[in-house]
This record gives C-alpha cells, structure tokens and sequence, in this order.
C-alpha cells in the first residue's frame, strides 16, 4: 500500500496512485472468481470490479441481478467515440423483476 504525502491518494500494488483510491490487481471478476475490488460481503450478494468490468455475484461462484437507479431515475447509455449510437435513456421503475 502507497499513501501519496502530497495528494494523501491511496494505492493498492501501485507505488504512485493516480486517484484517491487506485487498485492495481491481475484478479478478474469470473464465474468462480472475484475481482480487483469486492464492495459487499463476498458470501452473500456483493459487487465485483476487475480492470473492465463490473459483476453483481452472490457468493463465489453465482451471479446475481445488477440494479441500476434501482429506486427510480433516468439511466443514460452513452457510446463516446465515434457515436455510432445516439444516447439512450431509460426510465426504470423501482419495482423487482
């Protein structure tokens, strides 16, 4: 672990962080492995965070739903360079599929 003395940034196996937080890991989120980073408990329902993507699991080897806006909100999709796609937007409703 690196704490920047003048930023005060945090990194995990990097010696020069370059955000508050900067997790550098060869862990990918799999269907029998978690990722670089877990936030939840990683028995029971958790999200998982490798270098490209993210992954709601439940416990080790199940996945689970991924909520977005969950309690209601305007979800917007957006395809950056080149725009091959106009922007998307969603209205999503709180209710459990």
């Amino acid at each position: 672990m690196a704490i920047d003395d003048d930023t005060r940034y945090v990194g995990l196996n990097t010696t020069t962080p370059a955000a508050p937080l900067d997790v550098n890991g060869l862990n990918y989120s799999g269907s029998s492995t978690d990722g670089n980073a877990n936030f939840g408990s990683s028995a029971g329902y958790h999200l998982t965070v490798d270098d490209n993507e993210v992954q709601s699991k439940v416990g080790v080897n199940g996945f689970g739903p991924l909520f977005l806006n969950y309690w209601e909100g305007i979800l917007i999709l957006d395809i950056m360079e080149p725009p091959i796609l106009p922007k998307m937007e969603m209205s999503i409703s709180p209710t459990m599929p």
